[in-house]
C-alpha cells in the first residue's frame, strides 16, 4: 500500500468516527476500506473521499435529505458491519421515522442508531422487550415506541401474540397437577410460597395473592395479573411496567378473557388500565377502592415491585409458577367434577392394593401416600389411631410446617414413643433418609420443649419408617439403624409396601378393613376430593 492510500484512509477512518454510527472500534478499519475503495470505484481521488464523505454528511444533517450516492456509500460501510448491517439499508428511512414519527430530536434520534448493536444485542441474547431495553439504555425522552420502531428493521420487535398466549396456557396448565398435586386451596398457597422461596421471594408475594383472590371482589385484577406474566416466558420485562407493549386490547389478551377466563364480556383490562403507562402507585392511588377494589391495586402494584427486584430467570420462573397457581384457580371455579365413585368391593380393593405392593403408582405420589395412611394406621395399637397426625395431608405439605416426624405421625406420651411414616412413591435411596434426617433435626429442635415435659430426650422411643416400592439402591441404611438427631436416638427403618401389607397380615386381609379403607383411600382419591387425573388413576387402579 502506498502512502496517499494510506494517509486517505487514515482520514476516512477519522470522518466516519465523527458521525458517532455505530461502528466497531475492530470494525472501523475494514469500514473505512469498504468506503474508500466504493468511493475510488466510483471516480473520486483516494485524497479527496474522506472531505467528500464529510461533505455530504452535512448535507444531510442540514437538509434531511440523503442522495442516492450518500446512500450507496452508507450502504457499503455497514456491510462491514454484520451486527449493524441493517442500517445500511434503514439508516435514513428509520432517522425520518423517528423524528417525524416518533418526535424526536436529531440528537435522540442518533442516540438511539448509535446504540443501534447494543439494542439488538439486548432483543436477540437477552431476550429483553423494548421497554426494558429503553430503559436499559437510558437516552432520556425515548420511548420504547422507538426501540420497537428499530428492532422491526431487523426482524426482532418483541411481540406476543394469541398464539404464544395459548402455548404458554397450554404449558402451564400441563405442569398445574406435578406443581400442585392434591393440595386443598390453603396448601396450594403454601406450596407457592415454598416454591417461591426457594428463588428468594419474599412472603408478601404470597400473602398478595391471597388478599386479591379472597378479600377482594374484582376479578379483573387477578386477569390482569395474569396477562402481566404471560409474556415473561418470552421476554424479560418488568411486569406492571410499559403496560401497552403487549397490546392489552389486542388478540392474546381477549384471548384469556374470553377463552380462558369464560367471561364473555368486554376485555376489561383497559377500563382498569386506561390512561396510564404503568401499573405504579399513581395508577394504584386512582383505582383504590373503585369497584370493590379496596386496597387491590397497592397491593398488586407491590406485587409486581417484587417479581421486578428478581434477575430474569428467577423472574421467569416465579411468573410461571403464579401461573401455575391462578390456572388451578381457573379450574377449581369452573370445574365439573364426574360423580364420584361407590366403594369399591372388597375383589376391587384387593385387586387395588395389589397393584400398589408391585410399584409407583404414577399419581405423583398420592395414591401411594394415601396407601400409607391407611397401612400405617393398622400398623398403630387402636387406641393411638385416633391421635394420628397427618392422615389426609397433601404430598406437597411439608414435615417441617406441620412439625411431624412424617407423612403421619403417631406419639405416645405415655409410652414416651413417636413413630412416623413416610411415604415414598418410587425408588428410595440413603440420600432422600439423609435429606429427611436433616428436616427432622429442625423438626424435633422446635419440638424439644414439648417433648422434654413429659420425658428426657434419651427416654423417647422414635422410629421412622421409609415406605416405598423399591429399597434396593440402599446401602447404608439397607438395614435397620439407629442414627443421633438433636439430642435423640432415631431408629431408622426402610420397608417396601408390600413388605409392610405382608407383615399386616397379607392383602386380603388388609382388604377387609372396610371402614378404614373408605375413610383414608377412597374417599381421599374420589372424584372432587383430588385433581380428576388422580382420580381416573384411581379408578383404573380398583378396575384393571
Amino acid at each position: 500500500m502506498n502512502s496517499i492510500y494510506l494517509e486517505s484512509l487514515e482520514s476516512v477512518r477519522s470522518a466516519i468516527a465523527e458521525t458517532g454510527l455505530p461502528v466497531r472500534i475492530d470494525e472501523l478499519e475494514d469500514a473505512s476500506s469498504r468506503v474508500l475503495e466504493y468511493m475510488v470505484s466510483e471516480g473520486y481521488e483516494e485524497q479527496e473521499c474522506s472531505e467528500r464523505f464529510s461533505e455530504l454528511w452535512e448535507v444531510w444533517l442540514s437538509t434531511g435529505e440523503a442522495s442516492k450516492e450518500f446512500k450507496s456509500i452508507v450502504f457499503h460501510l455497514f456491510k462491514a458491519c454484520p451486527r449493524v448491517e441493517f442500517l445500511g439499508e434503514h439508516l435514513f428511512s428509520l432517522h425520518d421515522d423517528l423524528v417525524d414519527k416518533d418526535y424526536l430530536t436529531h440528537e435522540q434520534a442518533m442516540a438511539l442508531i448509535g446504540s443501534a448493536e447494543r439494542i439488538v444485542t439486548l432483543a436477540l441474547h437477552e431476550k429483553m422487550c423494548a421497554y426494558m431495553i429503553t430503559e436499559h439504555i437510558g437516552i432520556e425522552g425515548l420511548t420504547f415506541h422507538s426501540v420497537q420502531r428499530m428492532l422491526r428493521c431487523v426482524g426482532l420487535c418483541p411481540e406476543f401474540t394469541k398464539d404464544d398466549a395459548v402455548k404458554v396456557m397450554k404449558d402451564d396448565r400441563a405442569e398445574v397437577l406435578r406443581t400442585f398435586k392434591d393440595d386443598d386451596d390453603d396448601q396450594a398457597l403454601e406450596t407457592l410460597g415454598n416454591q417461591l422461596g426457594k428463588l428468594d421471594c419474599p412472603d408478601s408475594i404470597v400473602s398478595t395473592i391471597k388478599y386479591l383472590d379472597r378479600d377482594v371482589d374484582h376479578e379483573p385484577y387477578m386477569f390482569m395479573i395474569h396477562f402481566e406474566l404471560l409474556p415473561l416466558e418470552k421476554y424479560d420485562r418488568y411486569p406492571g411496567k410499559g403496560v401497552y407493549e403487549f397490546s392489552p386490547r389486542g388478540e392474546a389478551c381477549n384471548y384469556l378473557w374470553h377463552d380462558e377466563y369464560r367471561n364473555p364480556t368486554q376485555n376489561p383490562y383497559l377500563n382498569n388500565a386506561k390512561g396510564f403507562a404503568a401499573l405504579d402507585m399513581t395508577w394504584a392511588e386512582n383505582r383504590k377502592g373503585k369497584q370493590g377494589a379496596k386496597n387491590g391495586p397497592v397491593r398488586l402494584v407491590e406485587l409486581f415491585a417484587e417479581l421486578g427486584k428478581l434477575p430474569y430467570p428467577s423472574r421467569r420462573h416465579a411468573g410461571c409458577l403464579i401461573r401455575r397457581w391462578l390456572c388451578r384457580r381457573l379450574d377449581r371455579i369452573q370445574e365439573n367434577r364426574p360423580e364420584k365413585l361407590p366403594l369399591p368391593a372388597e375383589k376391587s380393593r384387593i385387586r387395588f392394593l395389589r397393584h400398589v405392593s408391585k410399584g409407583n403408582t404414577a399419581s405423583l405420589g398420592v395414591i401411594d401416600q394415601r396407601v400409607c395412611d391407611f397401612l400405617a394406621v393398622l400398623d398403630q395399637p387402636e387406641e393411638l389411631r385416633k391421635k394420628a397426625r397427618g392422615l389426609g395431608s397433601s404430598v406437597n405439605e411439608t414435615n417441617l410446617s406441620a412439625a411431624k416426624i412424617g407423612d403421619v405421625e403417631f406419639v405416645d406420651y405415655g409410652n414416651h414413643s413417636i413413630v412416623g411414616y413416610e411415604a415414598h412413591g418410587g425408588q428410595l435411596r440413603d440420600e432422600y433418609i439423609d435429606l429427611h434426617l436433616n428436616t427432622l433435626a429442625r423438626i424435633l429442635s422446635e419440638k424439644r420443649l414439648e417433648l422434654r415435659e413429659e420425658a428426657d430426650p434419651a427416654v423417647w422411643d422414635i422410629t421412622v419408617k421409609y415406605v416405598a416400592h423399591d429399597i434396593s439402591p440402599l446401602v447404608k441404611y439397607a438395614t435397620p439403624a439407629v442414627v443421633k438427631v438433636s439430642d435423640y436416638d432415631v431408629t431408622v427403618l426402610a420397608i417396601t409396601y408390600s413388605g409392610l401389607m405382608d407383615s399386616l397380615g397379607g392383602i386380603e386381609g388388609l382388604a377387609e378393613y372396610e371402614e378404614l379403607f373408605d375413610s383414608l383411600v377412597h374417599e381421599k382419591v374420589n372424584y372432587g376430593a383430588v385433581p380428576e387425573p388422580i382420580s381416573k388413576r384411581y379408578y383404573e387402579l380398583i378396575s384393571l
